[in-house]
């Protein structure tokens, strides 16, 4: 990978932008004052605290816990925290990297350049892909000394640092394939970010409702498509794959396949329940290269043909006007 061009050129942009150190800062500013205001004011939160303790473990066992033992949870409850708050941060950061990646070379009259050359579209593509994923490797190891303070009061180990960030590199891979399949399919950089916005949080947001709005349907007798789909719908939901590692962490992984088993109805025993966060991360990396490849499509010579066509069309009507107002304002 290390001879893509395109890897190497946006690499060293990258490298060379302040953006990329007001990003790491500010992305760690605000991962140790989240931090810093939980230890601050856990005591005066606990009925808070129980709240999303109940998320993680079985129904009402967080209110029987002692306050030693709330304590104690309440550290692991911060590492949870502290991951969520990384999630919904790459959700923001990704689209607004991924956005201008292919539009942006529209719109400064360098896309032609390089498809002159030598470099296929898939190469262009994964270039501006893995550039992207670097600097999110880069962002993520910043983070590593923050989320290692907990592991001082021994709640987690190596292996759940390793594990959450493999997660995460994952999960960004796809949340970039969507960005990127939007960038090179619409032409301008504002409207391919927000697009991809309003799917990713459709994706996020839109199966958790639809199993509260339509059960009858989910999981009905005759409405096996519906579910299958739904449960195609799940797998590539980041949000339930970041919420699925934290559940295995907390020892509530039984509690999470009896809701898989009350929305999807899948069987308790059945192999996509009980390796979920595995199938998901799978699932997730075959959509993101499949959209990788769609992504790809839109630079080949037929669509490009097509959208040089519409633009000649347009530069052309836009000639045709400004002649015609010539010729009424010289009469």
């Amino acid at each position: 990978m290390q001879k893509n061009p395109v890897l190497k050129r946006e690499v060293r942009a990258n490298m060379r932008s302040p953006k990329l150190i007001l990003s790491i800062i500010g992305f760690n500013l605000v991962l140790a004052l989240s931090g810093f205001v939980f230890l601050a004011f856990f005591e005066e939160a606990q009925p808070l605290e129980r709240l999303f303790l109940e998320l993680f473990f079985q129904e009402d066992a967080a209110s029987s816990m002692s306050d030693n033992e709330l304590a104690y949870n309440s550290i692991r409850l911060l590492y949870c925290l502290l991951i969520m708050l990384e999630f919904v941060l790459l959700f923001f950061i990704i689209p607004t990297l991924t956005g201008s990646m292919i539009a942006g070379e529209r719109e400064h009259q360098t896309l032609d350049l390089m498809l002159t050359t030598q470099l296929t579209p898939k190469t262009i593509v994964f270039g501006k892909l893995l550039a992207m994923m670097k600097t999110i490797l880069m962002i993520l190891i910043s983070t590593l000394p923050i989320l290692s303070l907990v592991n001082v009061f021994g709640s987690f180990s190596a292996f759940d640092m390793i594990a959450s960030f493999g997660v995460m590199l994952v999960v960004s891979f796809f949340l970039g394939s969507i960005g990127l399949l939007f960038s090179a399919w619409i032409k301008r950089s504002v409207p391919a970010t927000l697009c991809t916005y309003i799917v990713l949080l459709g994706l996020c947001i839109l199966p958790l409702m639809l199993v509260r709005l339509t059960p009858e349907l989910i999981g009905s007798s005759g409405g096996r498509p519906a579910t299958f789909a739904y449960t195609l719908a799940m797998l590539m939901n980041p949000l339930l794959t970041v919420v699925c590692l934290l559940k295995m962490r907390f020892g509530a992984e039984a509690s999470f396949i009896s809701y898989l088993e009350s929305t999807t109805h899948l069987a308790a025993d059945s192999p996509i329940a009980r390796h979920w966060l595995i199938m998901s991360l799978l699932f997730q990396v075959t959509i993101a290269y499949l959209l990788v490849l769609l992504s790809s499509k839109y630079l080949q010579p037929r669509y490009r043909r097509r959208e040089m066509n519409g633009a000649i069309k347009e530069r052309m009507s836009s000639e045709a006007e400004t002649a015609t107002e010539d010729e009424k304002e010289s009469k």
